[in-house]
């Protein structure tokens, strides 16, 4: 929804006693300029939510793979380097994960 929209309409809106069906169709247009923000607000809140959970279950994903993985692996080093990467990798998700939740509930500390 656009702030500028909306004080141009209450600026130019008709006064309710000189015009009230000008007065009418202009709170109208306001009250559907609420409802479609409050519908794209709802839905990129759905979407980062979905979007964050997909993330978690990725993650849990590669972390049973790399279990599987780590049972077969023979060279410890190689093995050790490839775990640090993919917990690096994880610990970002996490990072992300937390801000695409402070966004949706409005905490941002």
């Amino acid at each position: 929804m656009s702030k500028e929209k909306i004080e141009l309409l209450l600026a130019k809106m008709p006064d309710a006693a000189a015009d009230p069906v000008g007065h009418a169709d202009a709170m109208a247009e306001i009250a559907q300029l609420a409802a479609d923000a409050e519908k794209s607000a709802r839905s990129a809140h759905v979407q980062a939510v979905a979007s964050a959970d997909a993330i978690l279950v990725g993650d849990e994903h590669i972390l049973r793979t790399l279990g599987d993985f780590d049972a077969k692996f023979d060279n410890c080093d190689k093995r050790n380097e490839i775990v640090k990467r993919v917990a690096a990798a994880i610990n970002a998700d996490q990072d992300l994960v937390r801000d695409i939740y402070s966004i949706i509930t409005g905490n941002r500390d």
